[in-house]
């Protein structure tokens, strides 16, 4: 698993952190308060989708609404839109929640979160 803050914004180093396997534990992260967002999976460099609490969806959802996405990566914010709807989709998360997250498109000027 591959990971960055909002006070590293890290995109670049895809290394993963840690793996995970059929036995493994949760893995549970203990954010400081300076820390706004923590966004899994680096540029989507893992085959696997990311479903966030409803505390670090907040703070992505803020994140995307700021100015510069809040520094998120491209590819990263193409990863959330396609997680975003798929994991609505199979009724994990509610599609209000989904799309209140995805209203930051109105601002995206980019090509690929659009195409996810």
């Amino acid at each position: 698993i591959s990971y960055t803050t909002s006070e590293q914004k890290n995109f670049e180093d895809t290394t993963p952190k840690f793996y995970l396997d059929a036995t493994a534990t949760p893995v549970t992260f203990n954010l400081q308060n300076s820390i706004d967002w923590l966004i899994l999976n680096l540029q989507e460099s893992g085959y696997y989708r990311v479903n966030y609490d409803a505390n670090t969806w907040d703070a992505i959802h803020k994140a995307l609404h700021s100015a510069n996405w809040g520094g998120i990566h491209e590819l990263n914010r193409a990863q959330i839109v396609d997680d975003l709807l798929n994991i609505a989709r199979s009724g994990i998360l509610s599609y209000d929640k989904a799309l209140e997250v995805l209203e930051y498109l109105e601002s995206e000027t980019n090509y690929l979160p659009w195409t996810s």
